[in-house]
Order: structure tokens, then sequence, then C-alpha cells
């Protein structure tokens, strides 16, 4: 993925952030 500015940085991040939250909720951790 290629950075273009720091918006796009981190709405990227807060994506994987959730994704992994909602793999861990499916584990039911």
């Amino acid at each position: 993925c290629e950075i273009r500015n720091g918006d796009d940085a981190y709405e990227h991040v807060i994506t994987v952030l959730v994704v992994i939250v909602g793999k861990f909720g499916d584990m039911g951790v």
C-alpha cells in the first residue's frame, strides 16, 4: 500500500485495527 498522506495512513491503521479486533471478538476473547 502506498502512503499518500497522514490521513490515509491513519485511516488504514484504523481499518487494520478494526479487522484485528473483529477477529479477536469472533474468537470470544
